[in-house]
């Protein structure tokens, strides 16, 4: 379990983060926009986590980045908008998960997305939706997904309960996420193309 800061404060990735090796500057600043605007803190003892927590999501964005793409791309025939394209619909969410076959109810699945939607985004949580993620809400409901997987299980409550999330959020990147997705593979040149830092892919 990662340690508070001495003073109290807690991990703050402004403060205590670095660029990966072969991360650009830009590329981090973009990542500490999109993590800023995530909202875990209701998250069981995710003071406790937060940090293993934007590690793990850090080493592995450019894989998530790729898999959210591949999904957006979809239901991009059917897009309104450039907008549109380059984010995830309820539907798109729910193939997901199945394809990764993440061991949670669709009741669960639904309940995630809903949580993390939010129509103006960067908004608070509890405001009305727009029925569609962005990248940055794709990242929450990860973590989300991770806990609400922990909770099926008596083991996963009570590590939960110790403030243990982070081995859930691992076991669903690794088990299921990072080995069933698909991946876009022109996610590297999407992510440069938007900057990754955009308002709309950001959160």
């Amino acid at each position: 379990m990662v340690k508070p800061a001495r003073d109290g404060s807690g991990f703050d990735a402004a403060r205590d983060a670095h660029p990966l090796a072969g991360e650009s500057r830009a590329q981090f600043d973009a990542f500490l926009a999109i993590w800023a605007k995530i909202e875990l803190e209701d998250l069981p003892g995710f003071f406790y986590w937060q940090r293993s927590a934007f590690d793990m999501l850090h080493d592995h964005l450019r894989d998530l980045g790729g898999i959210f793409f591949e999904y957006c791309k979809r239901g991009a025939a059917g897009a309104k908008s450039i907008a549109e394209a380059f984010t995830m619909s309820s539907r798109e969410w729910a193939a997901f998960c199945k394809e990764c076959k993440v061991p949670v109810p669709i009741s669960e699945l639904n309940d995630t997305f809903r949580r993390v939607d939010r129509a103006e985004k960067g908004a608070k949580a509890g405001t009305k939706s727009d029925k569609q993620l962005v990248l940055g809400e794709f990242i929450e409901a990860i973590v989300r997904l991770a806990v609400k997987m922990m909770l099926m299980s008596a083991a996963g409550r009570k590590a939960v309960k110790e403030g243990k999330s982070a081995e859930g959020l691992r076991r669903l990147l690794d088990s299921y996420v990072l080995k069933h997705a698909a991946r876009d593979s022109m996610a590297q040149l999407r992510l440069a193309m938007a900057g990754l830092g955009s308002a709309r892919l950001g959160a």
